[in-house]
């Protein structure tokens, strides 16, 4: 019995508050995301790469990454960001 595993200790957040906090912390987080300045740009932030018909396409790939990624969360039912705000206030389709 000494080398029995521990079970993990319970949380004391519903599953319900669990998914709204994180939910929430994903709105937070991708509202700032736009004016990041991201090591997949450069170093240059999305909405500035946004502005700059050279780089767009980089920044479009980035998104359909991000999209991608937050479709398996919404589909494995954990909280999800829907990406296409970000393409709306970046104005990429």
């Amino acid at each position: 019995m000494k080398n029995m595993p521990k079970s993990a200790p319970k949380s004391p957040v519903s599953p319900e508050d669990e998914y709204k906090l994180l939910a929430e912390f994903k709105e937070r987080q991708f509202k700032t995301w736009p004016d990041l300045e991201l090591p997949a740009l450069g170093g240059r932030t999305p909405r500035d790469v946004a502005r700059d018909p050279e780089g767009r396409a980089r920044l479009v790939e980035l998104l359909k990454t991000v999209e991608n990624n937050e479709e398996h969360e919404r589909i494995e039912g954990r909280p999800w960001f829907d990406v296409s705000k970000l393409k709306a206030e970046l104005g990429v389709d």
